[in-house]
């Protein structure tokens, strides 16, 4: 069975989204960050659309087969870890450190690093993290 493309349900989620509040009344504005956070009407999946973001950027240094030497000193693969020691913060993306880390432009405190052969993440990767957190981070059943 093919796993959905987690980009493509997005964009055409968010094309459906808009053609049907086609109409000529004012729609009311939302900054950018809400608007991205906002975007993805249905709950997020943590198995089927998070988890391969975090196991293909993340989960290298933060995850199951954490090399020894890495300085990473928690695992995002378990919720007591990301979110029992305050990376994630359920509800609050721009709160958690998680979200900092990925979207900031200070190369010292970017994830993954720049420097690192993991993937960095999508725009629409980062507002489905947020998504994500938004509505509780939910690990669900791994």
């Amino acid at each position: 069975m093919m796993k959905p493309d987690c980009g493509l349900l997005l964009a055409a989620s968010l094309l459906v989204a808009m053609c049907s509040g086609c109409n000529s009344q004012a729609v009311p504005t939302i900054s950018s960050n809400e608007a991205s956070v906002n975007a993805k009407t249905d709950p997020v999946d943590f198995a089927l659309e998070v988890l391969p973001i975090l196991d293909r950027s993340c989960y290298p240094c933060h995850g199951p087969k954490m090399s020894p030497v890495s300085m990473a000193g928690f695992r995002v693969d378990l919720e007591e870890h990301a979110v029992g020691r305050g990376k994630i913060m359920p509800g609050d993306p721009d709160g958690s450190l998680l979200i900092q880390r990925v979207i900031t432009t200070e190369d010292s405190k970017r994830m993954p690093p720049l420097k690192s052969d993991n993937p960095q993440l999508s725009a629409e990767q980062i507002d489905l993290l947020k998504h994500w957190i938004k509505e509780g981070a939910s690990y669900g059943t791994q």
